[in-house]
């Protein structure tokens, strides 16, 4: 949205009609018009007198600053993780910079660019889009890769009774393999059938 006020240079004459080329006019001799969205416009001013009228129309290019503003797909996920980002900020853009915390390629200048995330954490995209009339920049931790699980427990002795316990990091499913027994859960103790070596 901007407002610009328009100058009347004609001479000799005693009445006007604007046409802002959006559907609004006015009779003001220099009016003040408000432009709700960017585009190209057909001024025109019709001027007149007692013997006779004169026409003249100009073009007017509104350009709006953009509003930064993007989407992304997937938002999270195991590494390496692919994301699909689309830029829908608003109005027309000349240039446009994507900066990607912990994203390969770091950065970007194309309209939707695909960038892969390998290493485990939560990462903050930023876009900044520009033209003529001004700049935006939007940034949000946007991208959330889980870490791999990394499997370790420990265990206690007594005759044959062992009791374990769930040191991984990570996990979110556990499945225990005794060697003579299999079990579902976070930290179990097991009673052996007989002595021996067991591989857990």
């Amino acid at each position: 949205m901007i407002s610009i006020t328009f100058e009347n240079k004609t001479q000799f004459w005693d009445n006007y009609f604007w046409d802002f080329g959006d559907n609004n006019e006015s009779t003001e001799e220099d009016p003040t018009h408000t432009f709700t969205e960017s585009g190209t416009y057909q001024i025109t001013l019709i001027t007149s007198n007692n013997c006779t009228s004169d026409t003249i129309i100009q073009e007017l290019v509104i350009i709006s600053p953009p509003v930064a503003d993007f989407e992304f797909t997937p938002g999270e996920g195991c590494g390496p993780l692919t994301v699909q980002f689309i830029n829908t900020s608003t109005e027309q853009i000349d240039n446009q910079i994507w900066t990607f915390e912990g994203g390969n390629p770091s950065t970007s200048t194309e309209t939707n660019p695909i960038v892969i995330f390998e290493q485990a954490g939560n990462f903050e995209v930023s876009l900044e889009v520009s033209n003529i009339a001004g700049s935006d920049q939007m940034t949000q931790t946007a991208i959330e890769v889980f870490p791999d699980p990394i499997s370790a427990f420990s265990y206690t002795v007594s005759d044959l009774s062992v009791s374990f316990t769930n040191l991984s990091e990570h996990g979110e499913n556990y499945i225990w393999d005794f060697g003579d027994w299999l079990f579902e859960g976070e930290a179990p103790i097991h009673v052996f059938s007989a002595s021996g070596d067991y591989e857990v």
